[in-house]
């Protein structure tokens, strides 16, 4: 049948079904046939995105980083936020978008990002759970900066970097949805 057809039957208004179009649907086809798995294609885990913040977004290690840790957390269903870096005028970069964890890459210079902390966690809220990526030592005014932080360095493959950030916010989304700290 084509469109024209269905119209004319009053199962599609426009290019929408019309509730009569969305009976018939249900009535045809068994609730598990109606899923996007039924297709092959799958759905996001949350209706929020992970968020990638840097100050060094010029360094190619930390853009490759994003770039792979990006494609990890879509693989798991997660959506990505663009790699941003904060500015001190802009306070809330839509954090109530975000998931609660979130990941902060740094190079060599972490002292550009803790200027910036306010605009990443704005109220220093519990529900925000930073993953910070680094390369080199991690900096003790990194340690201070992000105390419940979970660090992770960025040496090695950027795939296995990637998987572990990734796993890492999956635990934090358990942990948050089952209330299991």
């Amino acid at each position: 049948m084509d469109l024209d057809k269905l119209s004319s039957v009053g199962f599609v208004r426009g290019s929408a079904l019309t509730d009569l179009g969305q009976r018939l649907v249900v009535a045809c086809y068994r609730p598990s046939d109606l899923t996007p798995a039924a297709i092959g294609a799958r759905t996001w885990v949350s209706d929020f995105a992970l968020g990638l913040y840097s100050r060094e977004l010029n360094e190619r290690t930390l853009v490759n980083l994003a770039e792979a840790i990006g494609l990890e957390a879509r693989e798991m269903g997660l959506r990505v936020t663009p790699a941003m870096a904060p500015q001190l005028n802009q306070r809330s970069l839509g954090l109530q978008t975000v998931l609660p964890a979130f990941v902060v890459l740094v190079d060599k210079e972490p002292q550009r990002i803790i200027e910036h902390l306010d605009a990443i966690m704005p109220k220093r809220s519990g529900n925000r759970f930073p993953i910070i990526v680094f390369t080199g030592e991690v900096a003790d005014e990194l340690k201070r900066a992000f105390p419940e932080g979970r660090f992770v360095r960025a040496d090695g493959d950027r795939g296995a970097v990637a998987t572990e950030v990734v796993a890492t916010v999956v635990q934090v989304l358990i942990a948050e949805r089952t209330g299991w700290n």
